[in-house]
């Protein structure tokens, strides 16, 4: 019995130190994202800046696809 618990006790230990783990790496990956949506925001505030009417979409004009 005694032996039973020791064992639960030492997998509670590991899963609480992956929790932790996982915990720091989400919190390293927020912090990454926000600070590529800055980037990201900052970028198209510049392009805007650049050309005000630009939809952020490729114009082809008339140009015919190339299966014709």
């Amino acid at each position: 019995m005694e032996t039973d618990i020791q064992s639960l006790q030492q997998k509670y230990m590991e899963l609480a130190k992956t929790v932790d783990e996982l915990n720091a790496v989400v919190a390293r990956q927020d912090k990454e994202i926000m600070r590529l949506v800055s980037i990201c925001s900052g970028l198209k505030s510049q392009l805007n800046a650049i050309d005000p009417g630009h939809t952020g979409g490729v114009q082809l004009g008339d140009e015919r696809p190339p299966h014709y």
